[in-house]
């Protein structure tokens, strides 16, 4: 499995995708979600692992 990150977004965007792509691989690793079900999932897992705990 390979994931390419494109290079012109910034670092941020980079490391956002990158753990959108991440999520997809521990989510779905068994195709269980599909579509925006999918999507939504991903991005959630994403801001959960990008985003700073501040308490």
């Amino acid at each position: 499995m390979f994931v390419f990150l494109n290079i012109q977004k910034s670092s941020e965007h980079s490391r956002f995708d990158a753990a959108h792509e991440l999520g997809h691989l521990t989510l779905h690793k068994h195709a269980g979600a599909h579509g925006k079900e999918a999507e939504r999932e991903a991005n959630a897992f994403a801001s959960s692992l990008c985003l700073e705990k501040t308490y």
